[in-house]
């Protein structure tokens, strides 16, 4: 495999073999051996690669020599001019030494801890297990699960399903009036008198 480096001091080539569809098996042919048979046991050789146009009006390789000069005395070689001459009629060649200015790779990832939002208020809603019908809700997609929980319905961000450690469970006490009724973790229906609601977290035991 080449290693593409803007501050190495070989030489780099870019040559384009022009050939009609019908003869770019033959060019990609004939440019393999002329590789594995005559560039690899030369000195001064350090990668070649071939590439092929989807269109099939094009070859194109790509040489990394430590010099111009050990790529010319392997063009002056006669077993790389017993297969060179086989590509006569067959192309048109365009070759390029070329100048490498700039490389780029991807990004590494980056490592996100793990945090764990509590005290959540209270929204419109029923959880899945019915904790509550008029408010309250657990922990849902975009936060994480009090892992207690008798519905398991909330999750991580972005890691839907994932546990989290262990923590309390989520019981919801309500007192119900005109507006609707509180149920709390039992189900046991609070007195008709109205109050706000409060989220209590309790560690499992």
């Amino acid at each position: 495999m080449p290693t593409i480096d803007p501050d190495a001091t070989y030489a780099t080539f870019i040559n384009t073999f022009r050939c009609r569809p019908a003869d770019q098996d033959r060019v990609v042919q004939l440019n393999v051996e002329i590789i594995e048979n005559v560039a690899v046991g030369q000195p001064g050789f350090i990668s070649a690669t071939v590439h092929r146009s989807l269109d099939g009006t094009r070859v194109v390789n790509y040489l990394q020599w430590q010099t111009a000069g050990h790529l010319a005395a392997m063009q002056r070689s006669p077993a790389f001019q017993r297969i060179a001459q086989q590509l006569s009629g067959l192309i048109e060649f365009d070759p390029h030494q070329c100048e490498i200015i700039h490389t780029a790779e991807p990004l590494a990832p980056k490592t996100r801890g793990r945090q764990v939002r509590r005290g959540r208020p209270p929204g419109r809603g029923s959880c899945p297990r019915r904790l509550g019908r008029t408010a309250g809700t657990c922990a849902r997609e975009r936060w994480d699960r009090l892992p207690g929980c008798p519905s398991g319905a909330g999750t991580r961000r972005g890691t839907p399903g994932r546990p989290l450690r262990r923590a309390g469970h989520v019981r919801l006490r309500g007192l119900g009036g005109a507006g609707g009724s509180g149920r709390g973790l039992a189900g046991s229906r609070a007195p008709g008198r109205r109050s706000g609601l409060r989220l209590d977290v309790r560690p499992q035991r």
